[in-house]
């Protein structure tokens, strides 16, 4: 089977090494002419996911400005319908026999990927010849939108970077083997079919290169919209939770949950009536997390709560003292961002879109990835300074607010858009 599809992919690429010829359409000759889009997501809400709470925001901030979107992305059951001011259309899952083949024959990974891709193709050529797209934005995780280069009619495409699956398999330090090798073929080949590229944030775009062997470098930076009902208006109230410290994000290895827990004792040596409460779906490491803090003695510092929705409730919602983000490493989390224009305290690690975000000392606190003792200082130094805490409620949502405004998002993506275009 490895050797099927090894002879299928370079058959793809054979058979359909060309560029899309973008035809004449009327109505496109200034930078002021609205754009028919197709954004191809695996995930939207209700899927909590950062990809397609992007795709949900940047939808939005698109038909702000004028243009005609599609949400193409997965359901329950096929659907086409309008959803405020842009189309949803879902595809049902399902796997066709061929695929379900491949699946079934020791490639589950890459094989659900090309049946995911299969789906996607023929959906985006029928929605292309009803709707005329001018161009279609895929994430490069899966490779989505491999198998529409089968079709003649595909119009040119632009990938953002999210975080490939690829190197979340990196990431997590899980096994290598044949499927995973061929899940990151797909989208390594699929990345260079792009017309263009955005990422979402520096450090995402640097590590690429060296995964993929590709010069990125005059690829743009453009971060995630954020919502303007994540900020909170007005003056920022004295914070109700003094000496809590709040994690979010799932219990995974890239997250760093256990760099929090390591660092706990120190810092309750200098503030010993902290509390720390870990907020986010189990992915492998809460148990691990759970007994340590069990063994240390802690039980009684340490709440381990599930993932959350984001319309909090009113107890889950006050403000703590510290919001921590101790990752190995992270693209551009929308929890990270969302607490920033709370105007939450945070303390993060020097990786990812973190310090493309924070000004370190001035809007947050920048730490060493992987060092309990660094994570600790951090911690108990913002603790023990409410200058310092109420300097950064004040300025952490100046910053989400300049960079991260979804009409800026939206404008910037539009640029790139039309450079594809010839517009």
């Amino acid at each position: 089977m490895g050797a099927v599809m090894f002879y299928f992919l370079v058959a793809l690429r054979r058979k359909h090494d060309r560029f899309y010829a973008v035809p004449e359409k009327p109505g496109l000759t200034s930078v002021d002419a609205k754009l028919t889009i197709a954004l191809v997501t695996k995930e939207f809400p209700p899927h909590d996911t950062d990809s397609g709470l992007f795709a949900y925001r940047y939808a939005q901030a698109l038909v702000a400005l004028g243009h005609q979107v599609h949400v193409i992305t997965t359901g329950d059951k096929e659907s086409d319908r309008e959803s405020d001011g842009y189309w949803l259309h879902k595809i049902r899952l399902k796997t066709p026999w061929f695929f379900g083949l491949i699946r079934n024959s020791g490639f589950p990974e890459s094989g659900g990927h090309l049946a995911h891709s299969y789906l996607i193709s023929k959906r985006l050529a029928h929605l292309a010849r009803q709707y005329r797209f001018d161009i279609v934005e895929f994430p490069e995780r899966g490779a989505e939108g491999l198998l529409c280069f089968l079709r003649r009619s595909t119009p040119p495409f632009v990938v953002r970077f999210h975080t490939s699956e690829g190197f979340q398999h990196q990431l997590a330090a899980w096994p290598f083997n044949l499927d995973r090798l061929w899940v990151r073929t797909m989208e390594k080949y699929w990345i260079a079919r792009a017309s263009a590229a955005i990422g979402t944030s520096g450090d995402l775009v640097r590590k690429y290169e060296n995964f993929y062997h590709f010069d990125f470098s005059a690829v743009p930076i453009i971060p995630y919209p954020v919502a303007k009902d994540c900020f909170d208006e007005g003056p920022q109230a004295p914070c109700e939770n003094h000496d809590e410290i709040l994690f979010l994000g799932p219990l995974e290895l890239k997250n760093g949950p256990h760099v929090l827990v390591q660092a706990i004792p120190a810092v309750l040596d200098k503030v010993p009536n902290a509390h720390f409460v870990l907020v986010g779906d189990d992915r492998g490491l809460r148990q691990y997390c759970e007994k340590l803090v069990s063994d240390a003695g802690l039980s009684e510092k340490v709440t381990f709560l599930d993932e959350l929705p984001r319309d909090r409730d009113a107890e889950t919602s006050r403000r703590p003292a510290v919001c921590v983000f101790p990752a190995l490493w992270e693209n551009l989390p929308h929890a990270f961002l969302e607490a920033m224009a709370a105007g939450w305290p945070v303390v993060a690690s020097n990786v990812g879109g973190f310090r493309d975000i924070i000004e370190n000392g001035v809007n947050g606190l920048l730490v060493d990835a992987g060092d309990p003792d660094s994570l600790a200082a951090a911690v108990t130094a913002t603790l023990s300074d409410d200058g310092k805490r109420f300097q950064f409620s004040q300025q952490a949502p100046v910053r989400i607010r300049d960079v991260c405004d979804p009409q800026r998002v939206a404008e910037m993506s539009l640029e790139i858009y039309r450079g594809v275009l010839g517009k």
